[in-house]
């Protein structure tokens, strides 16, 4: 009940004050998973008021008709791939539902990427994400030590929540994610020091979330993105002080998450991985992945150029593995599902965002740390994952369009955009307002 009247408030601020919608969906992406578990639709919900959002703002807004970019042209044929896959898939009602995905996944991109005019709703917007994150880190404290958590790592323990079904930690630990590289790229883009130092210090809480959710591609993800962060900041801002400071928050974060739940971390990250290196047994360190890929390569083989169909994997693996998995990789999901022409435009679009990201000029560090953690759950887990997600794709391209603007003659620039100011990265709103 109070899910439908949240978007009916998106989508009234959509239509009075688009900047106020999006910070509304960037508060509300991490509830996702919590939906899903009240039987409310895993990755559909939010999908229903970006599609409104975004049909609006095309209908009503200028920048949202301007022509398409590279990476939203590449999704698109992607999208068009997977439904003329749904002409040989074996379950055309399931096969909807993925390109519903699909679909829903290209609006966050759409509407993200083009609807933050300026520097300060792109800040906005990026504390609605962290707050959202960390609101729903309080509520679901207390369940951080239960027994069957500590016993079994897998053992959902979020459905002690009240929810009708069960909901995977990694859901919880993947907007975690998003909220953290948000929180890194707030202590950039804040013009206040107080603001920045209280961005870090919430980057260092979310860390600790991402580390107890136990998950250790997401504890990977986390130490390449911050170490992108500092290897390719710009060379003013690279310094014993900051890199002492990154080595710190990440140190404070291990220690936060181990003496909330040390006995999980130990089981997880000392018993469970190591006795499993020492024993060689990749199938168990991988938690069951290799057998999948060997799954998708023998599916991939019998269907080549089309793949088994959209959102047909889990029930072919079914077929030839006698148990129900996900894919656990995008592209090797996509090779599985739409053959080597879906998996092309995958792999096209992915590269066309971390270009993209490279264009980013004095905000590359902060882009190409995003599209590392992208690239990284991407590979780990699949696409749809969480829709938080996508939003640190449209963020990209916000980035990567700014950064171009940035290239003009600052008579060409609107001064309320993200120009940077001098080479460290620092911002004006106005013109001859001092560096941040």
């Amino acid at each position: 009940f109070w899910m439908l009247w949240l978007i009916v408030l998106i989508l009234g601020y959509g239509l009075l004050h688009p900047e106020t919608a999006l910070c509304l969906l960037a508060f509300a992406f991490p509830f996702e998973f919590i939906f899903y578990g009240w039987g409310v639709g895993r990755y559909t919900m939010m999908a229903y008021p970006v599609f409104a959002l975004a049909a609006i703002w095309v209908l009503s807004r200028a920048d949202f008709r301007r022509r398409l970019s590279t990476p939203e042209w590449l999704f698109l044929a992607v999208i068009l791939w997977g439904g003329t896959t749904l002409l040989w898939a074996p379950d055309m009602e399931r096969g909807l539902e993925g390109l519903f995905t699909l679909l829903g996944l290209f609006a966050f991109l759409f509407v993200f990427g083009r609807g933050i005019p300026d520097r300060d709703t792109l800040i906005r917007c990026l504390w609605f994400i962290v707050v959202g994150m960390l609101a729903l880190s309080i509520v679901l404290l207390p369940f951080y030590e239960r027994s069957a958590y500590v016993e079994y790592y897998g053992n959902q323990y979020l459905s002690q929540f009240g929810t009708a079904d069960e909901v995977s930690p990694y859901e919880f630990g993947n907007a975690a994610m998003v909220a953290y590289v948000s929180a890194l790229a707030l202590g950039e883009f804040e013009g206040s020091r107080a603001r920045r130092r209280l961005a870090l210090l919430c980057a260092v809480v979310l860390a600790g979330q991402v580390l107890l959710t136990l998950g250790r591609s997401l504890a990977l993800e986390l130490a390449a993105a911050s170490a992108v962060w500092i290897m390719l900041a710009p060379r003013a801002a690279v310094s014993v002080r900051r890199l002492t400071l990154i080595v710190a928050m990440l140190a404070l974060a291990v220690w936060g998450a181990w003496r909330t739940n040390p006995d999980a971390l130990t089981l997880r990250w000392i018993d469970y991985t190591l006795d499993n290196w020492g024993a060689g047994d990749m199938q168990r360190l991988s938690s069951g992945r290799t057998r999948i890929w060997e799954v998708s390569l023998a599916l991939w083989q019998a269907h080549p150029w089309g793949g088994v169909g959209i959102s047909q994997f889990q029930p072919a693996f079914e077929a030839v593995a006698g148990y129900r998995r996900a894919e656990h990789n995008a592209f090797v999901g996509a090779l599985a599902e739409t053959g080597v022409v879906g998996f092309a435009l995958l792999v096209f679009f992915c590269l066309s965002l971390g270009l993209q990201a490279w264009r980013a000029g004095a905000w590359r560090h902060v882009a190409l740390a995003w599209w590392v953690y992208f690239m990284m759950e991407s590979n780990a887990n699949g696409l749809g994952r969480n829709k938080a997600f996508w939003i640190v794709a449209g963020l990209m391209a916000l980035l990567a369009r700014r950064g171009a603007e940035a290239k003009q003659p600052v008579h060409a620039v609107d001064t309320s955009s993200l120009r940077p100011v001098d080479g460290r990265g620092s911002y004006a709103s106005e013109p001859g307002e001092a560096p941040a």
